[in-house]
């Protein structure tokens, strides 16, 4: 009836391999599927062992480690976590570089200029993703052709990009954009060129612990925020806008407007998504003297003022129109474009109660952002640039004392 075995393995033809308790194969076993006894002939030669599984690497935020070469390699990407060159020091000490890649806009490698080699860390290379033996991207949820810029499958969230092909690779945009996982597009609109002042007051407003429990409501969980190739940020859950399909998008203002603006759009009438867009000023109002503390100030002011109100306006019944506030407060976005509903509300609402509102996130951001930037304002500076808005009914004082100033 067989040999005893302690352990079977299924295969596609039907049979059942047994190994005995040494490891080595029997000649004569049982199988479940015929129940009769199956006659093998050993094999010539050696049996092929198991194969045993080594670790390679472990990627860190600097790079890597290798531990087949036994030794720490950096890696410099750029701000779209492209690998483009890795370097460590030899047996004796001296600096060698080990991978270089000079990408197509695309992705595909340039042959010229670049010793690019293939094989463990060496594959992950165009957004920091594994190149494959045929010559794709892994993304995790898609597979994508450098050579040609498009996807292998198509968008599985494809209702969310109506006006382009389900193959295009972030809107044949790869200058501007990534796709961290196939799927969606992060947080990019900042990251075109010429708008590196606006990203970086982005970043520290992503740094402080308001603005990431404010931002991880719209993130999917594992998105990351990142600059310089390091991750600033990463949601450890769906946020709650985001599963309500509410995206946030920041983008900057083509115009010398100084002021910033948020607006809610629909993005697909099929499933009923919309898009929260905060547009930045290029030269944002504010009394500090510096262009950057000013910048973070607009990015805080339009998100724990304006979009997380549309969010939540959004939520309670499907439109955009103001129904989460008072009705008295309503009529004042009548005019086009006037966010003064929001601004006459939370005027009041503060000098009511100074602890019930998003004015307090706004002081401490900039709190923040004064330190980071060595600006050395004082208390009463900072809140005079809190309450630096069109429809503010709020005055400070030289003390720093803030009181309400009715204009309406």
């Amino acid at each position: 009836r067989g040999l005893p075995t302690t352990r079977m393995t299924d295969y596609l033809d039907g049979f059942q391999y047994s190994y005995l308790e040494d490891g080595s194969t029997c000649s004569t076993c049982r199988t479940e599927s015929a129940y009769e006894i199956q006659a093998y002939s050993k094999a010539i030669g050696p049996i092929i062992s198991k194969p045993k599984w080594n670790l390679d690497f472990v990627p860190t935020s600097e790079g890597l480690y290798s531990f087949t070469e036994n030794r720490y390699i950096y890696q410099y990407k750029d701000h779209l976590g492209n690998a483009r060159v890795s370097f460590a020091k030899n047996s004796v000490g001296a600096l060698e570089v080990t991978d270089t890649n000079n990408y197509y806009p695309f992705g595909l490698n340039h042959i010229g200029g670049s010793s690019s080699n293939i094989g463990s860390y060496h594959s992950y290379k165009y957004n920091g993703k594994e190149l494959q033996e045929t010559g794709m991207y892994d993304y995790g949820a898609r597979m994508y052709m450098a050579d040609l810029g498009r996807w292998g499958v198509v968008d599985p969230l494809a209702e969310k990009y109506p006006g382009w092909s389900t193959y295009v690779y972030v809107n044949n945009n790869p200058l501007k954009y990534i796709d961290p996982t196939g799927m969606y597009l992060e947080l990019g609109y900042l990251l075109k060129k010429g708008n590196e002042e606006q990203y970086k007051a982005f970043v520290l407003f992503a740094k402080t612990k308001d603005g990431q429990a404010f931002l991880s409501k719209f993130m999917e969980k594992g998105q990351k925020i990142s600059y310089g190739g390091k991750t600033v940020f990463e949601a450890k859950n769906d946020g709650e806008y985001h599963k309500e399909g509410v995206n946030l998008v920041y983008n900057v203002r083509n115009n010398e407007e100084t002021g910033s603006h948020t607006l809610m759009q629909r993005t697909t009438d099929r499933r009923g998504e919309r898009n929260i867009v905060v547009s930045l000023s290029r030269k944002p109002h504010g009394t500090s003297g510096s262009n950057m503390f000013n910048t973070v100030g607009h990015i805080a002011h339009e998100s724990f003022f304006h979009a997380e109100d549309d969010a939540e306006d959004f939520l309670d019944d499907g439109y955009s129109n103001n129904s989460t506030l008072p009705k008295e407060y309503r009529q004042y976005d009548n005019v086009l474009g006037s966010q003064n509903a929001d601004h006459y509300y939370i005027s009041k609402e503060y000098i009511k109660n100074p602890e019930s509102t998003n004015v307090n996130k706004v002081y401490n951001v900039l709190k923040q952002a004064n330190e980071q930037l060595k600006l050395k304002l004082g208390n009463t500076q900072i809140k005079t640039q809190v309450w630096n808005f069109d429809g503010s009914l709020v005055k400070v004082n030289r003390d720093g004392k803030e009181e309400y100033n009715a204009k309406k």
